[in-house]
């Protein structure tokens, strides 16, 4: 399905800290010769903790934190772990369709933490958050299940859990922002990134695409909806005017929709959108984001849903802002 280009995370830009440790972060951890381990306690949910405990050398940790093998998280530091002395804060990534090695993901992703990473901000770790495809509750679930393991095992980590940022491209982005609205989440989450991604399940532009897109991509839109609610929702009952239909599957749209969850004091978020965006139009995002000014920031690019990295002077500008609400945020605030 379209659901890989819809694909996630992040903007997470607000992890502009953890670019630090993305930087050197690799696919699997480092445990050098000589070096000492000590092994992670078990984690909640159970997850796979043993075979290969954490060296004073690494950079990187990739650890399971549930019983099935897609739900991993890899942790990278800004040093060496024996260096680091003091907790630090974290961001999370969440990537498309649950992987964050997609090209896409990496790509946009990576653009950023680079650019932030010459931002001096080395008190961050950043957590990559693998997680299972499925409804919207089901990823939600595995997402705070994700956090839970990071907020049990801080100390081994080296991570306050006082507050956290969230950065996500495409679904992933999606994910971040309604996760930060909805749930409790055990490190809360102060500062969100939605690169690419959508805000509103209900709203006519969600399902509006160019002409010579327009019956595959409302067939993969309305499968990814589907997907979401956990009910078959069809081209025709969608074009018999599903939309403004108050029926039950519509209703179950509108309780994933951010506007539902959206409150004053709701988390910091922006949103990075490209205004060529074919695949999610940036109308979407900018209806949600009308009146909300001092909570919501929409910035503009001249590309469209998998190329932001390539319009550089916006990305600059836009890291530099991030940056900014990173050090009023986590920085000052420490």
């Amino acid at each position: 399905m379209h659901m890989k280009k819809l694909a996630v995370v992040v903007a997470i830009i607000l992890l502009s800290v953890l670019f630090v440790m993305v930087a050197t972060s690799c696919d699997d951890p480092v445990n050098p010769s000589g070096g000492t381990t000590q092994p992670l306690p078990t984690p909640t949910p159970p997850g796979d903790t043993t075979k290969n405990p954490i060296d004073k050398n690494d950079l990187d940790y990739t650890v399971q934190y549930g019983t099935d093998s897609k739900q991993e998280l890899t942790i990278s530091w800004p040093s060496f772990y024996e260096k680091i002395s003091t907790p630090l804060y974290v961001a999370f990534f969440l990537g498309s369709n649950g992987d964050l090695d997609d090209e896409y993901s990496e790509e946009n992703l990576q653009y950023i933490i680079d650019e932030l990473l010459t931002q001096g901000n080395a008190n961050f770790a950043a957590v990559k958050i693998s997680y299972r495809y499925g409804t919207a509750e089901y990823m939600l679930k595995d997402i705070y299940d994700a956090v839970k393991f990071v907020k049990d095992n801080a100390t081994l980590l080296k991570v306050d859990t006082s507050k956290a940022g969230m950065m996500g491209y495409s679904l992933g982005g999606y994910l971040a922002t309604l996760y930060s609205y909805k749930e409790t989440s055990p490190i809360p989450i102060k500062l969100t990134v939605c690169q690419s991604g959508f805000a509103d399940l209900t709203e006519e532009s969600f399902y509006t695409f160019e002409d010579d897109l327009e019956e595959t991509m409302l067939d993969e839109r309305l499968e990814l909806v589907s997907d979401l609610i956990g009910e078959d929702i069809t081209p025709s009952e969608f074009k018999n005017g599903f939309l403004s239909n108050p029926s039950a599957k519509r209703v179950k749209l509108e309780e994933l929709s951010l506007k539902y969850y959206y409150r004053n004091n709701s988390p910091e978020v922006h949103f990075y959108h490209g205004i060529n965006d074919n695949i999610v139009n940036i109308n979407n995002i900018k209806t949600f984001a009308t009146g909300k000014t001092t909570k919501v920031t929409v910035i503009e690019f001249n590309s469209g849903h998998n190329d932001l990295s390539s319009d550089g002077g916006v990305m600059q500008t836009a890291t530099d802002k991030l940056s900014e609400v990173v050090r009023r945020e986590f920085i000052s605030k420490s």
